[in-house]
C-alpha cells in the first residue's frame, strides 16, 4: 500500500508523525497507563501438549528458585518502552518493544537434555508487523472485536485522535520483523528463541481471549 492510497480508502484522514506517536507512547509509560514491566512465565501444561502462560505485574513478582536462581520455566522479565516504526504507510507499521533492562530465560541445549539459560536482555528489541486498517472491523468472521473497541471505531469523532485510541490488529503474529528484532550479545539463536516465545504467547492469548 502506498501512502497516497489511504485517501481512496477512508472518508477521514489525520496525519500523525512517527515521533508524535512514540512521544505519546513514552508519556503513557511515564504516567503508568502502559505498564513498564513486561513479565511473562511459560510453563508446560500437564498434558505436555500446550504451554501455560502467566503474566505478572512487576519483575519482582516472577518466582525465582533461590537455589538455582532460575524461574520455573522459560520467562521474560523486561523494563520496556513500546515504539512504532512506520516504514511504508500509516495502515501498515511495525510495533517495537524496546527493552531498557531485564533478563530472559530460554531453553537451550540438545534434546533430550535441555536446561534454562539466562540472558541479559538490555537493549533487546522485539518487532511485530501490525495492520491498522479500520475497515477490517466489519469482517466479523475473522476478527474478535470487543464491544468497547467496536463502539469507538463505529462512532469515531475527532476527540479520539490519541495514541490510546489507535486500534492495532495483530494479524501477522507469525511474521516477526527480522530487521528490527535484535538481541545484542545473544546472537541469532537468541533472536529466534525470543521470537518463538512471543509468537507462542500471542497465539495463546489470541485463541483463548476476546483480544484482537
Amino acid at each position: 500500500m502506498r501512502n497516497t492510497d489511504i485517501f481512496r480508502s477512508f472518508a477521514m484522514v489525520v496525519s500523525i508523525t512517527q515521533k508524535a506517536i512514540n512521544d505519546q507512547l513514552a508519556a503513557l509509560v511515564l504516567f503508568g497507563v502502559i505498564p513498564e514491566d513486561l513479565v511473562i512465565l511459560q510453563t508446560i501444561a500437564p498434558d505436555h501438549k500446550n504451554y501455560i502462560y502467566k503474566v505478572f505485574d512487576r519483575i519482582s513478582d516472577l518466582p525465582i528458585d533461590p537455589a538455582t536462581g532460575l524461574p520455573p520455566g522459560a520467562a521474560i522479565a523486561f523494563k520496556i518502552q513500546p515504539m512504532v516504526d512506520i516504514q511504508s504507510s500509516g495502515s501498515s507499521l511495525v510495533f517495537v518493544i524496546k527493552v531498557k533492562s531485564g533478563k530472559a530465560w530460554f531453553w537451550g541445549g540438545v534434546p533430550p537434555v535441555l536446561s534454562l539459560e539466562e540472558f541479559d536482555a538490555s537493549q533487546w528489541t522485539y518487532a511485530l508487523p501490525v495492520n491498522m486498517d479500520l475497515a477490517k472491523v466489519a469482517d466479523r468472521d475473522k476478527m474478535k472485536v470487543p464491544d468497547i473497541v467496536k463502539q469507538q471505531l463505529e462512532n469515531f469523532s475527532d476527540n479520539m485522535f490519541s495514541v490510546s485510541s489507535l486500534f492495532m490488529n495483530f494479524t501477522n503474529i507469525n511474521l516477526w520483523d527480522p530487521t528490527l528484532t535484535q538481541t545484542p550479545g545473544g546472537g541469532q539463536t537468541t533472536v529466534e528463541a525470543l521470537s518463538r516465545f512471543m509468537q507462542f504467547y500471542l497465539e495463546n492469548k489470541r485463541s483463548n481471549e476476546d483480544n484482537p
